[in-house]
């Protein structure tokens, strides 16, 4: 299989829940063969309370539609390339 075909590939685990796309890999150069996955994750986080003060607050008082309550973040994960049960449309991870 060429590392080629895994660029941007969905991983999901075996339970079925989406884990990230495929960032990059990482190869043993002394034996050929591909050790790890980088993974780009992407998770929904909900925002942290932030103190607006006292325009902020009084902002919140009108019914001003707002940014949604959750906001992405990024990950970069390395996962071994034994723990990958299967190779196909998606990748499918033992984690």
């Amino acid at each position: 299989m060429f590392v080629k075909k895994f660029d941007n590939k969905d991983i999901y685990t075996i339970t079925g829940h989406y884990f990230g796309k495929v960032k990059d890999i990482i190869l043993n150069f002394k034996t050929g063969d591909i050790s790890k996955v980088s993974v780009l994750r992407t998770v929904n986080v909900e925002k942290e309370y932030i103190d607006k003060g006292f325009i902020g607050n009084l902002l919140d008082s009108f019914d001003i539609p707002e940014e949604p309550s959750q906001h992405k973040a990024i990950d970069l994960v390395n996962i071994d390339f034994h723990r990958i049960i299967a190779i196909g449309d998606v990748l499918i991870v033992n984690i």
